[in-house]
């Protein structure tokens, strides 16, 4: 992507991503969490942040030049997730690129965890079929699709995989 492309970070959180991308790009965090998104304003102050829904993005047809969504669509129920990446694919630019990572497993259900301060949150568990499947329905281009271990490359204490996409529209 050219230096100054517009990047939308859906499902931003706390801005982690956000500030990094904005050293290269222009960025839009969009979030649901009005708590976290105040945060990401004083953490990431180069990016935008704006109070939005990842299942219906108030932005115009064929804005961002890219989209980042960094384990945000777990959270969204399994039947939730093609209707997420349409929306993706009508905010993204004609050969826009995208990268979007999820939890590797089965089922779907609340757990709580030290993260999220022992707090139950709702996690969809996927697989690499599945998620090509979807998103091949939402009409991308595959690039790239890997799974890494958070133990091994992350240092974490849980021992899950975390399945990586980069597409195309």
């Amino acid at each position: 992507m050219p230096k100054n492309a517009l990047v939308l970070d859906a499902g931003c959180g706390w801005g982690r991503d956000s500030k990094i991308l904005s050293e290269k790009f222009n960025v839009i965090g969009i979030d649901l969490s009005k708590g976290l998104l105040k945060y990401a304003k004083k953490y990431a102050s180069k990016a935008k942040f704006l109070y939005r829904n990842i299942l219906k993005i108030d932005f115009d047809d064929e804005v961002f030049d890219g989209i980042w969504s960094n384990v945000a669509l777990i959270h969204l129920e399994r039947e939730d997730i093609v209707p997420a990446l349409k929306e993706f694919y009508r905010v993204l630019k004609k050969d826009g690129v995208s990268y979007v990572s999820f939890k590797e497993g089965e089922g779907e259900g609340y757990k709580s965890e030290d993260m999220s301060g022992g707090n139950p949150r709702f996690y969809t568990w996927f697989n690499q079929k599945e998620i090509k499947k979807y998103l091949k329905k939402a009409g991308f281009k595959l690039i790239d699709v890997y799974t890494f271990s958070e133990k091994k490359r992350l240092g974490l204490k849980r021992n899950l995989g975390v399945i990586n996409c980069f597409f195309r529209k």
